[in-house]
């Protein structure tokens, strides 16, 4: 099983017996976005430092797409959860979670 697999047993049991909030699931991909933020600012701050203003905005707009689409995933897993929670295996997904 691979670290993206692992992952995702490791959400659906987290969220088995919750409902999905798009904060939640921010937090709990918190590391890709501190490594997004930090690339964010150094690459913007750099443009800017170097006058480079319109490259800057330009990097800004990415990286806020970026958030935005993430957003949008969220909250279509928000609204296709209870869906997705009544119609997964549970016993299966604790004998995977037993298997790692």
């Amino acid at each position: 099983m691979n670290r993206a697999q692992r992952r995702q047993l490791l959400l659906y049991m987290r969220l088995r017996d919750r409902d999905v909030s798009v904060a939640a699931m921010f937090l709990y991909n918190w590391r890709i976005y501190v490594v997004i933020l930090a690339a964010a600012i150094g690459s913007v701050g750099a443009m800017l430092y170097l006058g480079q203003c319109f490259w800057a905005g330009l990097l800004a707009v990415a990286y806020v797409s970026i958030f935005l689409r993430d957003a949008g995933q969220f909250l279509k897993m928000r609204r296709t959860w209870p869906l997705t929670r009544e119609l997964l295996d549970w016993s299966k997904v604790e004998q995977k979670m037993a298997e790692m």
